[in-house]
């Protein structure tokens, strides 16, 4: 869904490290243009509910430089 919309997923934390536990989340920041925002996050929501798996979803156009500095050498590029 990502490449080809004009957008991506950006994986950080665990699943970005490679230290999930049975207790993580995934994290995700959508990055993709305001129109296809909804329909993005929807598809990660459902894609974590399918594989019963807690997310923590931000919007990249809601997040702020702070955040996005602070994990931006900590993420995975997902199309």
């Amino acid at each position: 869904m990502g490449a080809e919309r004009g957008g991506s997923f950006l994986i950080f934390g665990s699943a970005a490290e490679d230290r999930m536990k049975f207790d993580s989340d995934l994290d995700v920041v959508v990055d993709f243009p305001a129109d296809l925002e909804s329909e993005a996050l929807e598809f990660v929501e459902d894609a974590c509910r399918r594989q019963d798996l807690p997310a923590d979803i931000h919007l990249k156009s809601r997040s702020s430089e702070r955040f996005l500095e602070r994990i931006r050498g900590h993420m995975v590029q997902m199309p």
